[in-house]
């Protein structure tokens, strides 16, 4: 389903294309609070803190670590295969209950010690076509 005009998120005295997600463990029991991740065309993947898989019921160490580069330095990163639900945005900027898109078998890479929420390109944006307005601080994505 496409998502059209989406509001951007303030982050002080910037604002960002971020996402009300909520991830499931690949069998779909297990599911997390909703999560606000970054919309980001400048990484490769989708990226969540380690405690995230934790909470899924993931044994995080079941798969052959990867390293990552980021930014900030490098770092140890477990990837295993969720499901992200996008949901709806409230007008005061909490998340909603209606899954306004749902991708099943995305690859999230779980990083120990880390602390961003990144919806990258690999298996999620990939799948869309991502519009941003700037001016209007809004975003779509379509499929």
């Amino acid at each position: 389903m496409p998502i059209h005009n989406y509001p951007f998120t303030p982050m002080g005295d910037v604002a960002r294309p971020m996402l009300w997600v909520r991830l499931s463990a690949e069998t779909g029991r297990k599911k997390t609070k909703p999560l606000l991740a970054k919309v980001d065309t400048g990484a490769d993947a989708c990226f969540f803190p380690a405690d995230v898989a934790i909470e899924l019921g993931y044994e995080l160490r079941s798969v052959e670590p990867v390293m990552i580069e980021s930014s900030t330095g490098q770092g140890t990163a477990m990837p295993h295969t969720s499901i992200v639900d996008v949901l709806e945005m409230l007008p005061d900027g909490s998340p909603g209950e209606i899954v306004l898109c749902h991708v099943a078998r995305v690859p999230v890479y779980f990083v120990e010690n880390g602390t961003s929420f990144l919806l990258g390109a690999k298996s999620f944006l990939d799948q869309f076509v991502l519009k941003v307005d700037y001016r209007e601080q809004t975003f779509s994505l379509e499929d």
